[in-house]
């Protein structure tokens, strides 16, 4: 399952810190491969609701303990390894990010939007115009996720959404990003007692860390059209599904071509047999036919033919288990899959930025004949079309 950690709060003026002591395995604190959900209450400023400048959430990444957080203190300072903000952008609620870098010694902020499938500014005021069922943005759970490559690189996603990706060359005391021990969430716009930090790391990953050249390989092919003649990528192969077994899987399933909405496509994570290679099952994610931009549909189905504008077979066994209901919940998604019979599977999606209540509800899939047996019988997981695995985990050893 996923681990939350809770982290220690302190207040610093009026802004609102928390902090986590990392423990990665074999004594690295922070492991190639670690994936780390931060997930909070969004609270506005009342005085300025509007002013872009405000409402920001600074994340810092530490190579030393923090003692006070004060950023203008040089001893503080210089502890920190990678700093991210993130703050609303303006009155439509798209959202700006950027990491901040040392470099020579001197802060250097770089400046970047949420670059969400490539169109910038205007795709992100498109999805998140405040609407009157959904209220105001600000007051919403906002979700950022941020995955290591390497000790030198790091990726950003904004509710699933990427962001950034970007290097943090070693300094001049020879620290990298192996360094970081301790990460930190401070901001004047957060409820404090609303924060939650959720940490994957290695040790229970059944997947390779994604390095950050395999990272933008995939992105491209995410991109272009270049995804839709991939092959398989084989993620892992398990001995059978029993009831009561379990696969927890963080993959970015990309919905949507990037820049042609007349040309989009859907990411998938299939289910194929070892014996024969014949996909059985598969996640999908698409945007709803007419509303590439706005709604995007998560589902679990045995219908191979699926895709953008074709709608699952009347004969077929499909189940969307999210909807726009819960839009956008972005293209990294979390998923935690459940035996619970031999006819049943629970599909659960970790995180929903506009009612948390629902995050645990379970997507109940019942299984057919053809699947059940596949089931007991050895499989692999593999990803196409541009889809991407960070981390999986499972009850099952691997083979």
């Amino acid at each position: 399952r996923l681990f939350l950690l809770l982290a220690a709060a302190a207040v610093v003026g009026l802004h609102a810190t928390h902090k986590l002591v990392l423990d990665g395995p074999n004594g690295q604190k922070f492991p190639d491969g670690t994936l780390i959900t931060f997930w909070f209450k969004h609270q506005p400023n009342n005085n300025h609701p509007h002013d872009q400048e405000t409402e920001v959430v600074a994340i810092n990444f530490w190579g030393e303990e923090p003692v006070n957080f004060d950023l203008s203190d040089p001893k503080e300072s210089k502890k920190i390894l990678a700093h991210l903000r993130i703050q609303k952008k303006d009155m439509y609620g798209a959202v700006g990010s950027s990491f901040i870098e040392k470099a020579t010694g001197k802060w250097t902020e770089t400046h970047g939007n949420m670059r969400w499938n490539g169109n910038g500014d205007e795709w992100g005021k498109e999805i998140w115009t405040p609407t009157p069922d959904i209220g105001s943005y600000s007051y919403k759970w906002w979700r950022v996720d941020v995955y290591k490559h390497g000790n030198e690189y790091m990726s950003v996603f904004f509710q699933g959404f990427w962001a950034e990706s970007r290097k943090f060359p070693i300094d001049k005391i020879g620290r990298s990003l192996n360094n970081v021990q301790f990460v930190s969430l401070t901001s004047g716009f957060v409820d404090y007692d609303q924060v939650e930090i959720y940490v994957k790391t290695p040790s229970a990953n059944l997947a390779n860390p994604t390095t950050f050249n395999a990272w933008m390989t995939a992105k491209h092919l995410m991109n272009t059209h270049e995804a839709d003649d991939t092959e398989d990528k084989n993620i892992i192969r398990l001995p059978n599904f029993p009831e009561n077994g379990n696969i927890e899987v963080s993959v970015v399933l990309k919905g949507s071509q990037n820049t042609d909405s007349t040309k989009t496509y859907t990411s998938y994570l299939d289910f194929v047999t070892i014996s024969g290679g014949k996909t059985f099952m598969r996640i999908l994610q698409r945007y709803e036919k007419g509303s590439y931009k706005n709604n995007l549909e998560l589902w679990i189905t045995d219908d191979l033919s699926m895709e953008y504008d074709v709608e699952p077979s009347s004969n077929s066994r499909s189940k969307m288990c999210a909807d726009k209901t819960d839009r956008p919940h972005g293209d990294l998604q979390h998923l935690f899959l459940k035996r619970v019979d031999n006819d049943n599977l629970e599909l659960i999606i970790f995180f929903n930025q506009i009612h948390p209540q629902k995050d645990f509800t379970p997507c109940k899939y019942t299984l057919t004949p053809g699947q059940k047996n596949a089931l007991h019988a050895p499989f692999k997981l593999a990803t196409k079309k541009g889809g991407l695995v960070l981390h999986l985990q499972s009850s099952m050893k691997k083979i």
